[in-house]
């Protein structure tokens, strides 16, 4: 399989795809990383990719470039589910992602590469994080209602 051939089956999925080779230069970005991290591949140093970002976990604290996901991966590291927020000129309050990573073996079973698969769930995390804050606003009212008003009402009995 030619790398011309893989590049035209990651463009037809549905998630962000980067995979880099042994010599952690990017040799695929697809168009769904692009409008994900927010930037085009085309201006991204295949050589420098890594000065091109600020990534974080999902606290906040800041992530090496050895520890980005595409780096373990290349490193002979799976990960699984890894949250992490990027940063960049373009995203600058940032996107979340929810991240795999895995390395790329030759023939012998040595590491050629690396690659990561994610996709945006910014979306997602603000929803769940709202939620959250009104199911604790929910709980408080309940607390109040039965404190101070004495009505019996199947919804706040529990």
């Amino acid at each position: 399989m030619t790398l011309g051939y893989l590049k035209q089956v990651v463009e037809k999925v549905h998630v962000g795809v980067v995979i880099c080779n042994n010599d952690k230069e990017i040799i695929v970005w697809n168009k769904k990383a692009e409008e994900i991290i927010g930037i085009d591949s085309k201006v991204l140093p295949k050589e420098k990719w890594l000065t091109y970002f600020n990534v974080f976990d999902i606290n906040g604290n800041i992530i090496p470039g050895e520890q980005y996901p595409l780096m373990k991966a290349s490193n002979g590291i799976t990960t699984t589910g890894e949250k992490i927020i990027v940063k960049n000129e373009k995203i600058p309050d940032g996107v979340i992602c929810a991240m795999d990573s895995f390395p790329i073996y030759n023939e012998d079973g040595t590491v050629c590469g690396g690659a990561v698969v994610f996709h945006d769930i910014t979306e997602d995390i603000r929803i769940q994080k709202f939620l959250e804050e009104l199911s604790v606003r929910f709980e408080h009212m309940k607390k109040f209602i039965k404190e101070h008003i004495n009505v019996s009402y199947p919804l706040i009995a529990a």
